[in-house]
């Protein structure tokens, strides 16, 4: 048995095959379209052909001879028909003879008139009649080339009728045997390209001689979709393919970059238009920067950035469109032949945006997502215009945490203090940055400033529960300090306090990058105390860290500012002392009066 791998490059193969007398297949060869093909219409004219790519039957429907086709590749589950164009014989050159149409095909004035109409294939029907027969239709298609071909098998796909064979694609593969010789068109007729959430290809139409034994390998891949994300740091360094990853955490107010990478299916090459869109959605909590923050362009590597050395920006490409506003972004190349011409199979098409995490944002574990997809044509027939399939949802998630404080007395923790003033600050490149927000005890981070007037003023309860509590959500991962502005009456303002905010992202249960582990480091006055998830789900930790909310918990202390006596300690001396000093002093009064003394009595 002999084997042909279709070629991107062509739409269709021109393919014949003959047995000889023994039944064994002779040496496959390609022929061009319906060379040597006469102009007779009748059987037994005697009329040879040789016809672009596929296969026929005799006149009578029934060859002396019979063969099949493998088709390798085929998709699981997708049924594949076979349909007789014209009837025939093959001879010992494996030229089809004595050419009749077949039952596959309504042979009519409309196919005709729907051949004379075809852009490519038009002219060379132009002085052909119906009445003039099959052998006439098969030499109109002398010399045709692989386009021309596939033309061909767009107009006859539009006036099919009853099939052959019809087989179910198993294990990669569809079987057809035991088909009288002829001419027929091969047709993948699955009804959807939907299986289990995943878009699967659609096979081109086929052409083929069937005489002998034959197998072909189909391209039948579709385009792939991946979604990164990465932070983009407040120094604004350059974006850098490597960094982007499957979640990140970032703070109200902060930037989020993201990435998505498309690539291109096998049989890209037989699509005459090809349409390709990214369609990408956001939750709530982020909301798109705009247009001027979108780059595409065209890549070998997915990690390349823009204007990396060997990418092509695409930003003026022919037909590109671009809309982005509040939660959506649409990337819409409806023609991406003309698009990008030179688009090579190992290149990839990146598109990378930004977005600005709001205060809708979630905290916690849940994170908040984003999603794309991208549409495109799966159905290399018919000019490439007809079906538009999806794959399945690209998902990233971007976290946010919630910094939950106790103010307590530094000698009795379970003392909590009201009324003290902090604020939050962090340190960016050598460069002080304050929080802020809407003053208050528990707040909304609303961005960062340079200038510490503007910053938030985060006030401890003074009553019931919220007594001593005072925090801020929307924070990211990283090192923070918090700055006493006022102590509680009766304390003095302690020194500033570091907080390091810790988390841990990894997949599981099938979703990347979830949130896994959160922990906080509190260091006060050269002491550092830790709380994390792990202990606090353990009934370890008196304070914690709630991984679902998001939220870090710890405590700071204040000093008393006034020295009360302690017995024992110098409370007491002093008091001791006291009571020397005031004895001393009646001492001497006592003395003064004393009988001798100069202005005692007598």
């Amino acid at each position: 048995m002999k084997s042909l791998r279709f070629q991107a490059a062509l739409a269709a193969v021109f393919l014949t095959v003959s047995l000889s007398a023994a039944g064994a297949a002779v040496p496959v060869h390609a022929a061009g379209p319906a060379s040597e093909a006469g102009t007779g219409g009748g059987a037994g004219t005697g009329v040879n052909a040789s016809l672009p790519g596929s296969s026929a039957e005799t006149a009578s429907g029934a060859s002396a001879k019979a063969g099949s086709v493998t088709l390798t590749g085929a998709v699981n589950g997708h049924t594949y028909k076979a349909y007789c164009i014209f009837t025939g014989a093959a001879d010992e050159k494996g030229r089809l003879t004595q050419i009749l149409w077949g039952p596959g095909v309504t042979a009519d004035s409309q196919l005709m008139e729907r051949l004379r109409k075809s852009p490519l294939i038009g002219k060379r029907f132009a002085n052909i009649s119906m009445e003039e027969g099959a052998a006439a239709a098969a030499a109109a298609m002398k010399d045709a080339g692989a386009m021309e071909s596939k033309a061909f098998a767009d107009v006859l796909s539009l006036s099919l009728k009853d099939a052959a064979q019809s087989v179910q694609a198993a294990q990669g593969s569809a079987v057809f045997t035991g088909l009288p010789e002829g001419y027929y068109l091969l047709r993948d007729e699955s009804a959807t390209s939907e299986k289990d959430g995943k878009a699967e290809s659609v096979t081109q139409f086929m052409l083929r001689i069937v005489s002998g034994q034959e197998s072909a390998e189909l391209k039948t891949a579709v385009p792939s979709l991946t979604k990164k994300v990465r932070e983009l740091s407040a120094s604004g360094e350059t974006l850098h393919g490597a960094e982007y990853k499957d979640a990140a955490d970032c703070s109200f107010g902060g930037t989020v970059s993201y990435k998505l990478i498309g690539t291109l299916p096998d049989n890209y090459d037989v699509y005459d238009t090809y349409q390709y869109v990214f369609q990408d959605q956001t939750g709530d909590g982020l909301s798109m920067k705009g247009a001027d923050s979108v780059r595409v362009y065209l890549a070998d590597n997915e990690n390349a950035a823009y204007k990396d050395a060997g990418t092509k920006d695409l930003s003026g490409a022919e037909g590109l469109k671009i809309t982005c506003s509040g939660h959506d972004l649409t990337v819409r190349f409806d023609d991406l032949k003309k698009a990008v011409p030179s688009f090579r199979a190992d290149e990839r098409i990146i598109v990378t945006y930004d977005c600005v995490m709001n205060g809708n944002a979630v905290c916690g574990s849940k994170g908040n997502e984003n999603r794309a997809t991208l549409s495109f044509s799966n159905d290399p027939n018919e000019g490439g215009k007809g079906r538009v399939d999806t794959t399945p949802q690209e998902k990233t998630e971007v976290y946010t945490y919630q910094l939950l404080l106790s103010k307590t007395d530094s000698s009795d923790e379970s003392l909590a203090l009201g009324g003290a003033v902090f604020e939050l600050y962090r340190k960016r490149g050598g460069v002080t940055e304050y929080a802020t927000g809407k003053d208050g005890s528990v707040i909304d981070l609303t961005g960062w400033t340079r200038d510490e007037s503007s910053a938030a003023r985060l006030t401890s309860g003074q009553t019931g529960a919220a007594k001593g509590r005072f925090g801020i959500r929307g924070l990211d991962s990283g090192m923070y300090y918090i700055k006493e502005l006022q102590a509680p009456d009766g304390y003095r303002a302690g020194d500033d306090v570091k907080i390091v905010i810790t988390a841990g992202m990894k997949d599981q249960n099938g979703i990347k990058g979830k949130l896994d582990s959160l922990k906080i480091s509190v260091e006060q006055e050269g002491k550092t105390r830790t709380h994390d998830s792990a202990s606090k789900e353990n009934g370890q930790d008196p304070y914690g860290v709630l991984l679902e909310d998001g939220t870090v918990r710890s405590n700071v202390t204040n000093r008393s500012s006034v020295l009360l006596p302690v017995t024992g300690g110098t409370g007491t001396a002093i008091f001791y002392g006291a009571g020397i000093t005031a004895a001393a002093m009646a001492g001497i009064v006592l003395l003064s009066g004393l009988p001798g003394k100069k202005g005692g009595r007598p």
